[in-house]
């Protein structure tokens, strides 16, 4: 009876360590020399435990790497050009993740603003010069425009020289009272001026 439950007690803890139970274990392959050195050092006695171990991968990163190659073609093919190149910067600030899929409608179009910028001007320049024209001939005489006019046209057009206005900036609030100066001496010039031709 005790030599019985000696053998039983022997042959469990032979079971311990049997590749019987490592079959149960998840075996993670990886790609470096050291892991793989230190795996195939490991003494293997039963075969069909290895070969179930190599049958069970729960990731698989061959094919997921063909597959990440597919979509980073996928994604350098649709975009050509130089505006292509403006959405594949927009694509890349997102991952390049595909719900964030972007097309034409997604550019800035600062050259077609440019250019509307640039024909409102020119079509302002126009009116200013009929509008001179015809008060010219309502008061017989030529009429020119000042310089006085183009500079406050000069910088109406400018911007301020930071980004936000900051009043504890001294040279911010320097900015300001030259600001301020100009145009009370441009609404002082034009309603002197008005006064005395009429």
């Amino acid at each position: 009876l005790e030599k019985q439950r000696q053998s039983l007690i022997a042959e469990a803890l032979k079971n311990v360590d049997s590749p019987a139970s490592k079959s149960k274990k998840i075996v993670f392959n990886s790609d470096s020399e050291d892991e793989n050195q230190t795996t195939s050092r490991a003494p293997v006695e039963n075969s069909s435990s290895t070969q179930n171990n190599s049958n069970i991968r729960l990731f698989d990163n061959d094919g997921d790497e063909a597959d990440e190659d597919n979509v980073e073609l996928s994604i350098k093919n649709r975009h050509f050009g130089p505006k292509g190149a403006k959405l594949m910067a927009l694509e890349a600030k997102f991952g390049n993740d595909e719900r964030f899929r972007m097309n034409e409608k997604f550019l800035d179009e600062d050259k077609t603003n440019e250019e509307e910028v640039d024909g409102e001007a020119m079509e302002l320049a126009k009116e200013k010069k009929t509008e001179f024209e015809i008060l010219s001939k309502v008061l017989g005489r030529t009429i020119r425009s000042t310089k006085l006019n183009e500079n406050a046209v000069a910088s109406s057009q400018k911007k301020a020289p930071f980004l936000r206005f900051d009043p504890d900036n001294p040279a911010h609030v320097k900015w300001l009272n030259e600001q301020q100066q100009l145009n009370h001496a441009k609404v002082f010039i034009f309603s002197n001026w008005f006064c005395l031709k009429h």
